[in-house]
């Protein structure tokens, strides 16, 4: 037996065979012309997407790790910032504070100095007003001890009488 009586016993035949494969090969090249061209567009389009996808994913990915780095830098600046702001300001307050302890003490001096001049000058007032009294109180106990003709003993007790009515 032969090849081709083998076949042809399991049902095999060459003719239909023949047919199946230019029927293949007819819807293989209408599939080629008409149908693969386009899967093929479907694909690359589809392939270039995911590509632009991933690339803008990564240049997402990069913006972000810049706007975190500048951020940390803003942040350490503005930190920067504020401690060189506080710093001034308490330093300022400490010129301020001094410089109003100095005005204080100034104040305090002049005051005290304006108080002692003032004090002085009521002494002096007091005094000229004792001092006259005095002279008054004399001239009047000369006169009334002129008037009066009395001894030693009677001159002594008028004069500390005089001095006890002052």
């Amino acid at each position: 037996m032969d090849l081709y009586d083998a076949l042809s016993n399991i049902g095999f035949d060459w003719r239909v065979a023949l047919a199946n494969l230019v029927n293949f090969l007819i819807i293989f090249w209408l599939l080629k012309k008409f149908v693969f061209s386009s899967i093929k567009d479907v694909l690359d389009k589809r392939k270039q997407r995911i590509q632009d996808g991933v690339e803008n994913a990564q240049k997402a990915e990069r913006d972000r790790v810049m706007a975190k780095e500048a951020y940390e830098k803003r942040m350490k600046e503005a930190q920067i910032e504020a401690n060189e702001i506080v710093s001034d300001a308490r330093s300022k307050e400490r010129e301020i504070i001094e410089e109003a302890r100095g005005k204080a003490s100034t104040e305090a001096d002049l005051i005290l100095e304006r108080g002692k001049e003032k004090i002085e000058e009521e002494r002096s007032k007091l005094k000229g007003e004792v001092e006259k009294d005095a002279v008054k109180m004399v001239v009047d106990a000369t006169e009334k001890v002129l008037r009066e003709n009395i001894d030693e003993k009677k001159n002594d007790t008028f004069i500390r009488s005089l001095i006890k009515q002052s």
